[in-house]
């Protein structure tokens, strides 16, 4: 819990880490809040696989009608990132953007 609230500020860079995104929308990215858990719970997530072309690189983007590449940026999560809320999927299937349709 309180190692991943440092999810609340900036955002993972492809070159660096593999992943792409930000946690939070790229203008709350520089406030330590709540958003990150707030939105674990209240945005939708997909999967997206292959991340930059790397399939060992998979993580999630928002799927909810609120999400805005233009104004709030590319947000996302990790399986590590969502796994604080969900475990399984509705059919018991662990929860991996790897091999899951959506949160």
């Amino acid at each position: 819990g309180a190692l991943s609230a440092v999810h609340s500020l900036g955002k993972a860079h492809l070159e660096f880490s593999g992943y792409d995104g930000w946690w939070s929308s790229a203008a709350g990215a520089r406030k330590f809040d709540n958003d990150y858990f707030i939105g674990m719970v209240g945005k939708g997530w997909k999967p997206e696989k292959s991340v930059g072309g790397n399939a060992a690189k998979n993580q999630w983007t928002r799927s909810d009608p609120g999400a805005s590449l233009t104004s709030l940026g590319k947000e996302m999560m990790l399986n590590s990132d969502l796994c604080l809320l969900y475990t399984e999927d509705t059919v018991g299937t662990q929860l991996a953007a790897a091999n899951t349709a959506v949160c």
